[in-house]
């Protein structure tokens, strides 16, 4: 059983909290640390990139001026971090051996050089991808410990990319290639929930219509299979223990038993759902309703034709309910463990393909922009105008406290930038700024925009 998954594929997309505090050293990646499961990795490598964007925002704001930087001085920068990466002019097709591709669009370029703090975030990232080089170690299902390095990659960061930004809003796109890719049926990597190999295992997450993810949806199909095959077998031998002796006294007493044996008894109730004629389809639609919370509650649609082959076709009814069982997981799963869930919509199309669309996200003050803001404000006047604006940032951040969008470190964002908006308005209050404010309103209404 092929199973390739890349780091990226494994985190990108996950939620990501910036830390307040300030991270004076670089962490260190853990490459002896053994995970028993995808998820215990995954979370794993997000710890790291937490605390990477720390570390990144101290070396960022001990620089000279306001933390912005020319493109020039940008890819200069990157080069000194970050040797690890070939930055390239466009964006690689391939992953090639020994080679690390760094791509970044010219919109992204210039979004970095002017906002040190999502400079951050995206260092952060980078930082961590790298990681996944120095080693990570999976324990298989049969109980090996197997250690992968990242032997190649490409780090594509663009507008093009936007639709699998995740909440934080960085347009990541990764692929790369390992030194371990290569799995057998009976042993693979272990994950505690199917739903955690549909989010995680592609980056583009919910394109199942790609053929990328075409592996992947393989190695969720035979590991599902697997573990209703552990579960038949324990229905069957809880039945047999329970009816094994009342089999034994029906079976020489009776001439027109229905059930031969235990196994038919099995049979019959694992087919009495999926095999069950309706008069029509609005029964079947009642009946899957009822059975399926997910569809019963809007959040799965599904297309009309293929619908009607289901309710003509014994075989198409019996794969329609393994698709609404794995809806309703992914929406469990969804509602626990996504920060700032706010709804999902499953799509099954007219081939029986399905398509998953999850809303959530987190709450944020941009605190370079506000920080750029105060800074050129010249007179009063100009600085009520950011007040406004991180008061209606507080607001918000409260606000997404209460919905778990955000934390209490985001409020405590904010109240900082408030204060120093509110020691600049002391430091300019008694100056004369009646001639001022026309020469500096361009460039304080630029800060504005940025």
């Amino acid at each position: 059983m092929a199973f390739n998954v890349s780091a990226a594929g494994v985190y990108a997309n996950a939620p990501t909290n910036t830390s307040k505090s300030k991270q004076t050293h670089n962490p260190v990646w853990n490459t002896n640390k053994v995970y028993k499961y995808l998820e215990d990795m995954n979370q794993g490598f997000q710890s790291y990139k937490q605390q990477a964007v720390s570390y990144y925002s101290s070396v960022i704001s001990r620089q000279e001026g306001d933390g912005t930087l020319t493109e020039d001085e940008l890819k200069k920068e990157i080069q000194e971090l970050f040797p690890e990466y070939t930055l390239t002019a466009s964006e690689p097709r391939d992953v090639t051996p020994g080679k690390f591709y760094l791509y970044i669009d010219s919109s992204q370029m210039k979004k970095m050089a002017s906002d040190p703090a999502y400079r951050a975030k995206v260092y952060g990232l980078m930082d961590s991808e790298l990681q996944g080089k120095n080693g990570y170690t999976l324990q298989y299902s049969d109980g090996r410990n197997v250690t992968s390095h990242l032997t190649g990659s490409v780090f594509s960061l663009a507008e093009s990319n936007r639709k699998y930004a995740g909440p934080d809003g960085i347009p990541y796109r990764g692929s790369c290639t390992s030194d371990h890719s290569i799995s057998t049926s009976a042993s693979h990597p272990q994950v505690r929930s199917m739903s955690f190999l549909y989010d995680n295992a592609n980056p583009a997450k919910s394109a199942a219509k790609s053929g990328k993810s075409n592996a992947a949806k393989l190695t969720a199909k035979r590991l599902k299979k697997k573990q209703e095959e552990k579960r038949a077998e324990k229905r069957k031998a809880k039945k047999e223990a329970e009816l094994g002796q009342l089999y034994d006294d029906m079976r020489y007493r009776s001439t027109g038993m229905k059930y031969q044996s235990v196994e038919d008894i099995d049979v019959e109730e694992a087919s009495s759902e999926s095999e069950k004629e309706f008069k029509d389809i609005r029964e079947y639609i009642k009946y899957l309703q009822g059975k399926y919370d997910a569809y019963n509650k809007g959040i799965v649609t599904i297309s009309g034709s293929y619908l009607r082959k289901c309710f003509q076709d014994k075989e198409k009814r019996t794969e329609l309910e393994k698709l609404l069982e794995d809806a309703d997981y992914m929406v469990q799963h969804a509602e626990e463990n996504v920060k700032g869930f706010q709804g999902m919509k499953i799509k099954i199309d007219k081939d029986g393909n399905m398509e998953t669309e999850t809303w959530g996200g987190t709450v944020a003050v941009n605190e370079g922009k506000r920080l750029r803001q105060i800074a050129s404000a010249k007179n009063p006047a100009q600085l009520r105008m950011v007040m406004g604006l991180l008061n209606g940032d507080l607001s918000d951040c409260q606000n997404g406290v209460q919905t778990g969008m955000c934390d209490e470190n985001e409020v405590a964002k904010v109240k900082a930038l408030i204060q120093k908006a509110q020691k600049r308005m002391s430091e300019i209050a008694n100056a004369d700024s009646g001639s001022e404010e026309e020469e500096n309103f361009d460039s304080f209404s630029i800060n504005m925009l940025m």
